[in-house]
């Protein structure tokens, strides 16, 4: 199911057969387009994908925001998980945007418990996600 490279056939607007049951999430970042935010599971995982990044002149990294333990809080606690994919990844837990800790860059091509493509596809048109349960 995961193969971290969505269908070319996006390009062309057929669906990709592996995404043809998740949940759909348009987002519009400038008057002329949108992402497409695609998610799904099974028994293991959550999947996500992000379709079309490269925007105009940028490319945008995705971040998926997870709250694992249904926290109802107004800021951040433990088992709120902040999950970037550029071309390394980057998570924190009960913080967001935790590029370094104690000094130490916490990127890295793998990480426990979940992973994205990275570096990103050719284009930077698309990035997919796997977090496990």
């Amino acid at each position: 199911m995961w193969d971290s490279l969505i269908a070319r056939e996006w390009a062309t607007a057929a669906l990709a057969h592996e995404w043809d049951d998740a949940a759909t999430v348009e987002i519009p970042v400038n008057p002329d387009s949108t992402i497409r935010v695609l998610c799904k599971h099974d028994t293991s995982s959550l999947y996500v994908a992000f379709v079309n990044l490269h925007q105009r002149d940028q490319r945008l990294f995705p971040e998926v925001l997870v709250n694992s333990r249904d926290l109802k809080e107004s800021s951040w606690g433990s088992g709120q998980w902040w999950l970037h994919a550029s071309h390394n990844l980057f998570e924190g837990n009960g913080a967001f945007n935790v590029y370094q800790r104690n000094g130490v860059f916490q990127c890295s091509h793998t990480k426990e418990g979940w992973t994205a493509n990275n570096p990103p596809s050719q284009d930077g048109g698309e990035v997919e996600f796997q977090i496990s349960f």
